[in-house]
């Protein structure tokens, strides 16, 4: 399970369930499919730094060590 929670100017990207189960990569996407942000965090959390972005839709991408993908769609205001 995902949790992805945007606060202010950062997105918090979470992997929970399986204590077993980290974050593989977390990627985000402005809505054009421009590739903006990518990690390969290894842990079960993750923050990413939307300061610079301007405000709008992105996509939030979050893939698990297990092979779970999950998309978000996230509003930066």
């Amino acid at each position: 399970v995902f949790l992805f929670n945007s606060i202010a100017n950062s997105l918090d990207v979470s992997m929970l369930g399986d204590m077993r189960t980290e974050l593989e990569l977390v990627e985000l996407f402005a809505m054009d499919g421009k590739l903006i942000f990518s990690r390969h965090p290894k842990a079960k959390h993750c923050t990413i730094d939307l300061s610079s972005l301007n405000n709008g839709v992105y996509l939030a991408r979050a893939i698990a060590s297990n092979g779970t993908i999950n998309t978000n769609r996230i509003l930066k205001l």
